[in-house]
């Protein structure tokens, strides 16, 4: 087995730092990454995905960015300013909510969170607006002197990825599942820069953040994403919240997987904390409970 180093330089000086196990396909694009290839076999010998150490999985792929901005805002409780909500976690996770008119569903909000330490920040899902996401962008740098360094993308639908053009031409990284990054490449979508197959681990100014595809759900390519440290797990469209009386959108779900799905997150991450929905309130982990109960009522009336 052989693993890969890649050293990658992006336009703030910072370094990503990236050890590619067999099987987690990393894959680049964008026109503000240098990229400097050093390519060399590790032996496999340990279970856990570490950084710095060798490897044994067949689906995982670990990332390291480092930065060297210091500085620790402090944050408000909820704000909302020019459509967009903003929900305080904790010091370094902040909930954004913004809101958007779906045929046959009418308004709905749509979560997103922001991760920030050290000046640097990741955005697990954009807006389905640019406008929002050039909002919520603007909104670090101006209030918090934060700037967005990465951006996760949950599933290939516009309430994931409708700011992903915008970020790109940024410069700012992003990173998807290799179903999403095929999906977008599909349907004419803006590419996902790097890719992964199962597992992707990953530290973050010293935080773990764990990329993970448990199976098909609201979409056959949904990922969630857990900090394992906070205990918080952002769930998105696969986890629905407790005041959803059904299945929601389900036109491109995998109904014969999602409740499996669910289940092996249960089994899998079992010290959740905080639980976050792609729409909807917050909770903790009876919202998977409640997911898979949705899916049965679902699937004894079809």
């Amino acid at each position: 087995m052989e693993g890969r180093l890649v050293f990658l330089h992006i336009s703030w000086n910072d370094k990503i730092k990236v050890d590619i196990t067999n099987g987690g396909q990393m894959k680049f694009t964008g026109l503000w990454l240098s990229i400097i290839l050093l390519i060399f076999t590790l032996p496999i010998f340990c279970t856990e995905a570490r950084i710095s150490e060798p490897v044994k999985a067949s689906d995982d792929a670990i990332i390291k960015i480092e930065t060297g901005i210091h500085g620790k805002p402090q944050y408000p409780s909820i704000t909302k300013l020019n459509g967009v909500e903003y929900s305080q976690i904790s010091d370094s996770f902040i909930l954004y909510t913004t809101w958007h008119n779906f045929p046959g569903f009418g308004r709905v909000p749509s979560n997103g969170l922001i991760f920030m330490k050290n000046n640097r920040a990741i955005m697990i899902d954009t807006p389905v607006t640019e406008k929002d996401t050039h909002e919520i962008v603007s909104y670090l740098d101006r209030e918090y002197h934060v700037k967005l360094s990465l951006v996760i993308v949950g599933h290939y639908h516009d309430d994931c990825l409708g700011g992903l053009r915008a970020l790109h031409a940024m410069g700012i990284t992003s990173i998807a599942g290799n179903l999403t990054r095929l999906k977008c490449r599909e349907k004419g979508l803006p590419i996902p820069g790097i890719s992964f197959a199962r597992n992707l681990k990953f530290h973050f100014q010293g935080e773990i953040v764990n990329c993970r595809y448990f199976g098909g759900g609201h979409t056959a390519d949904n990922i969630v994403v857990y900090f394992p440290e906070s205990g918080i797990l952002f769930g998105g469209c696969l986890i629905k919240s407790m005041d959803a009386k059904n299945m929601g959108n389900t036109a491109e779900a995998v109904m014969t997987e999602w409740s499996g799905t669910v289940a092996e997150i249960s089994r899998e991450l079992p010290d959740l904390r905080l639980v976050i929905p792609g729409h909807g309130a917050s909770g903790g982990p009876e919202l998977l409970e409640h997911t898979q109960n949705l899916v049965h009522e679902w699937k004894s009336s079809h």
